[in-house]
């Protein structure tokens, strides 16, 4: 039996599923890492909350026909915020707690108060970050938040906004979005700027939220200048401010000029009953149908006769715990491959479409359960290659030493035969013989480039 896996990149450590151990117990898996001929292993791409994300791209532009398939590990019982695939609310795709996978398609929409008067300013830096509370009127996915605003000299490390639910009239808990840029990219000439989230969120109609914003790394003469208006425009929402860096927040008068932007869902598919574990997730829209399949079985399917919105916002996959472990993700429009995904032993994943859309993976560290321990007792050949020569057109050609790729350190253990199908039979019958086994067991391993696993222990 084989399980899902990833080796650590750099000092990071290897990560592995299981389903299910009990207390107590062990359990023993192969690992099928495989040679230049794929094996049939279980490699995957085990990633961290942030997940992965492409940089917008014409060519991930998705249109009016499009799939974008996924296949992995899809989490339908716990987490938060989780996304398997989102361009900025143009397009969403997500698991959630209750055994359904959801995907969508977005119609732009907004929350805002677009008015400012020109001597109500707050200067942003250090522990001094402000707000303002708002309402929506219907359920929107926000991706954006735009304010009014300039750069004062020279402010450095980042500018931040934030998203955050409300209790009292101020913003509480842990943000459920944000963003960042350098506070130096900001425009020196006052005017409206967008500043997009790493993530959408979902915000429910006729619930108070707030958007924040900060500039730790500023100081009294380097700065982000913000406008607001000098009355009470906006009906649903009000100014807040803080002095300790978001801890403790108090209510205002007037409000800020702000812009939430993101999109309300034209379509939604939902696909229920999907149980936590392996599925292969497609959306599909083509003809003027948006169709949702899961395991290839077409689970539900709308009319949409428009096109996927053209934002400029960047692709996020497998965030938030969606996804445990990804096999692989592909875009396809209109017929031909735009971007492909697979784990890859780097710090970047290249598009295997060849179009250059490459993928900024971030990588899980850590375990889910600190009281389950992993090691590894072997790594043996289980497919070795045969070492044989002659003139005819069947023979194998000879493999020379500079055929043999570098031998990784502290991998291989001593060979063990009787491992491999029929391994120990062929060892008894050669010393019968009086033939030394090693003569056969030596050459076929370093002759022939053999495929190894790795035999691992799992322990509760």
């Amino acid at each position: 039996v084989d399980i899902a896996f990833m080796p650590g990149y750099g000092s990071n450590p290897w990560m592995m599923w299981v389903e299910q151990i009990s207390q107590n117990s062990a359990i023993n898996y192969n690992l099928y890492t495989g040679g230049e001929t794929a094996m049939g292993g279980k490699l995957a791409y085990f990633p961290g909350t942030a997940g992965m994300s492409v940089v917008d791209s014409a060519t991930l532009e998705l249109g009016n026909d499009f799939e974008i398939e996924l296949s992995g590990y899809i989490n339908t019982s716990s987490g938060t915020s989780k996304l398997i695939t989102d361009k900025g609310g143009a397009y969403i795709c997500y698991p959630n707690n209750a055994g359904d996978v959801v995907a969508l398609i977005g119609s732009a929409a907004s929350i805002s108060q677009a008015t400012y008067y020109s001597s109500t300013v707050s200067n942003v830096y250090g522990t001094s970050w402000y707000g303002q509370t708002f309402t929506p009127v219907s359920d929107i996915y926000v991706n954006s938040i735009a304010l009014w605003c300039q750069k004062i000299l020279s402010p450095s490390g980042n500018f931040n906004v934030y998203i955050y639910a409300v209790s009292g009239g101020v913003p509480t808990g842990t943000a459920l979005a944000t963003g960042s840029i350098s506070a130096s990219t900001i425009s020196g000439t006052a005017g409206a700027q967008t500043f997009y989230l790493s993530q959408s969120t979902k915000l429910s109609s006729g619930t108070s939220y707030a958007l924040a914003f900060s500039c730790p790394t500023g100081d009294a003469s380097n700065y982000i200048k913000v406008w607001s208006k000098n009355s009470d425009v906006y009906a649903s929402g009000t100014k807040c401010s803080s002095s300790d860096s978001g801890v403790t927040w108090s209510a205002g008068s007037f409000d800020y000029y702000f812009v939430v932007g993101g999109y309300t869902p034209a379509v939604t598919l939902t696909a229920t009953g999907i149980i936590s574990s392996d599925h292969t997730v497609k959306t599909v829209l083509s003809g003027g149908t948006f169709s949702l399949y899961v395991d290839n079985i077409l689970e539900d399917s709308a009319a949409y006769a428009g096109s996927i919105i053209d934002n400029v916002n960047d692709w996020y996959f497998t965030q938030n715990g969606s996804m445990p472990y990804l096999y692989y993700a592909k875009i396809t429009v209109g017929g031909v491959l735009k971007g492909s995904w697979e784990w890859q032993y780097a710090t970047t994943f290249t598009d295997l479409s060849g179009n250059s859309n490459d993928a900024t993976p971030s990588f899980r560290t850590t375990t889910t359960d600190a009281d389950v321990s992993v090691a590894v007792i072997n790594y043996a050949a289980c497919n070795q290659s045969a070492f044989i020569v002659g003139d005819d057109e069947d023979a194998v050609e000879i493999v020379t030493d500079d055929d043999l790729g570098t031998m990784p350190t502290g991998w291989y253990v001593n060979l063990h035969p009787e491992n491999l199908p029929g391994g120990q039979q062929i060892t008894d019958f050669l010393e019968e013989m009086n033939f030394p086994s090693a003569f056969l067991w030596l050459s076929l391993a370093f002759g022939g480039g053999p495929y190894y696993y790795p035999i691992i222990w799992f322990n509760a």
